[in-house]
């Protein structure tokens, strides 16, 4: 089952995937007490190749029913894709519309089963039509209906917003400084359109931090992180509490040309309360779902 289904409530919530800085300067050299600039996007360029690695892990557990027949269930997921991807047009801002993708490796294990997919070699064609992803592979044959869900966080939509002003300090931070988000931006990052209305009930708390530089790979880069509480979140015909709770930490090269970046986002989600249907009556529902997701560019 793809992200529409059970996982549906982390594509909602996620933080965006790849946090791309402004392409062709140099890094300016530090100010005084070892404070940073810090420039999130860098934008792509028409025929720039890059690789993508992309794991997603994610459990769950929780329970459904009326009284005493409530019944408990759990459910495990884990995909990862390799791949290269070339680009072959962008937006005015550098985000990628148009990409071509040769898939390495695709493995998919849900509950202890592997899937077979069959998509290790497969050429993908990635577009965005109306603003979702549209994938289509190459030799014509059908992608497995399992996928289908997970592929757009591995390749979202293109974000015309401004990571910095969204993210970023808007000056010079030193390393272990951290920074609020204002609720408007927030907002703007873990709700899509279509959510206003439970964008305007949630209780949203946010910080990010500059943890300081390292060196992967022998590349130096800037570390950041932030955490977010969203609370008071609602849900058409639902009555009960919804939380949820993201950790990121970013990794990215301190050379702004470079689109060199590792993110990993961890979403935990509480859901306790009741379904209500038209009929008037109501099922009873508890669960608490955590999402793992790591994205590397190279």
């Amino acid at each position: 089952m793809g992200l529409g289904g059970k996982w549906g409530v982390w594509a909602v919530l996620a933080l965006a995937a790849l946090a791309p800085g402004v392409r062709g300067q140099e890094a300016p050299p530090p100010p005084g007490g070892g404070a940073r600039e810090i420039v999130l996007h860098r934008p792509f360029a028409r025929g720039e190749t890059y690789d993508l690695v992309f794991d997603l892990q994610g459990s769950g557990r929780g329970s459904l029913g009326i009284g005493e027949s409530t019944s408990g269930s759990s459910h495990r997921v884990a995909f990862r894709l390799e791949g290269k991807a070339r680009v072959l047009s962008v937006s005015e801002r550098g985000e990628p519309t148009l990409l071509f993708f040769q898939v390495a490796t695709a493995r998919l294990r849900q509950d202890d089963k592997e899937a077979a997919l069959d998509l290790d070699g497969a050429e993908l064609g990635v577009s965005y039509p109306g603003g979702k992803p549209r994938f289509v592979r190459r030799d014509g044959k059908e992608l497995p209906k399992e996928v289908l869900g997970l592929l757009p966080q591995a390749f979202p939509a293109p974000d015309e917003r401004d990571e910095d002003a969204l993210l970023g300090p808007g000056r010079p931070v030193a390393p272990g400084e951290s920074w609020n988000l204002s609720p408007e931006a927030l907002t703007r990052m873990l709700f899509p359109q279509e959510q206003e209305e439970m964008a305007r009930s949630a209780r949203l708390e946010g910080t990010a931090t500059f943890v300081g530089e390292e060196v992967r790979d022998g590349l130096p880069g800037l570390v950041l992180r932030t955490h977010v509480k969203a609370g008071d979140l609602r849900i058409p015909k639902f009555v009960g509490t919804f939380s949820a709770e993201v950790s990121d930490e970013l990794w990215i090269a301190a050379d702004r040309a470079s689109h060199r970046s590792r993110r990993t986002t961890t979403t935990v989600t509480d859901l306790w309360g009741k379904i209500l249907s038209g009929d008037g009556k109501s099922l009873d529902v508890k669960s608490k779902d955590t999402l793992t997701v790591q994205v590397e560019v190279r």
